[in-house]
């Protein structure tokens, strides 16, 4: 608000039990709604490949830990 931007977000909460992904986003932006409906596939695997990336890392941080 400070520098007078506008940035969409889109996200993808975790639903009932984990067992469902239901994305987040500004329904009532026109454009965000052809991104999501068009690229959730997509949209999951970014999810999914940025989680296991900081697993791994969160890992390689705590086997230092215990070496040190």
């Amino acid at each position: 608000r400070e520098f007078k931007l506008h940035i969409p977000i889109i996200g993808v909460a975790k639903g009932f039990m984990r067992k469902q992904d239901r994305p987040v986003y500004d329904s009532n932006n026109p454009e965000l709604e052809r991104i999501v409906t068009n690229y959730k596939d997509l949209l999951l695997q970014v999810r999914d490949e940025s989680h296991r990336f900081a697993i791994q890392y969160h890992r390689i941080v705590r086997a230092k830990n215990l070496l040190s």
